[in-house]
């Protein structure tokens, strides 16, 4: 889970990047592309192409800081339908941590998990914790249903015994 100040916000760019690019190339992109201070200390993710590898720039006081991140299969779920060129989608950092794990949120919406919102309003628990809670119970019923695990009941238990 990533653990960030409340004061930084997480902007990802919306059409795909060339990953090529390291420190400099992606400061530039910031810059010119999404027309942010690279050095504001934000995080700026920008996803490849085939949408299975994402990198993370960030400014510490001291220098760029650049997280990477590429999958061996699979796809990134991002939560928009069509890239814009030079646009920049503004998330929370719950939501980006439950991408980067591979989770899809156009499908925990479905569900309604941003309903619960409201429910850690009423019960005073960070919204993340809500959202994050939602989106393991969810993965655990996809697993189960992609795995075909059946679950023992109390029937199959007691025909076992006898």
């Amino acid at each position: 889970m990533l653990s960030l100040p409340p004061t930084v916000r997480v902007f990802v760019a919306t059409a795909p990047c060339d990953l090529r690019k390291q420190f400099d190339g992606i400061a530039v992109l910031v810059e010119q592309g999404l027309h942010h201070d690279p050095r504001s200390g934000h995080l700026f993710v920008v996803f490849n192409r085939r949408g299975d590898q994402v990198r993370i720039l960030f400014w510490d006081r001291q220098g760029y800081c650049l997280f990477a991140k590429r999958l061996e299969r699979g796809r990134f779920r991002l939560p928009w339908d069509s890239p814009a060129a030079g646009a920049a989608v503004e998330m929370e950092a719950a939501e980006l941590a439950l991408i980067l794990e591979g989770i899809d949120l156009t499908v925990l919406s479905v569900f309604g998990v941003w309903a619960g919102l409201a429910v850690s309003a009423m019960f005073n628990m960070p919204p993340s914790f809500v959202i994050v809670a939602i989106a393991c119970t969810v993965w655990s019923v996809v697993q189960l249903g992609r795995h075909r695990i059946r679950l023992p009941t109390s029937r199959s238990r007691a025909a076992k015994k006898s």
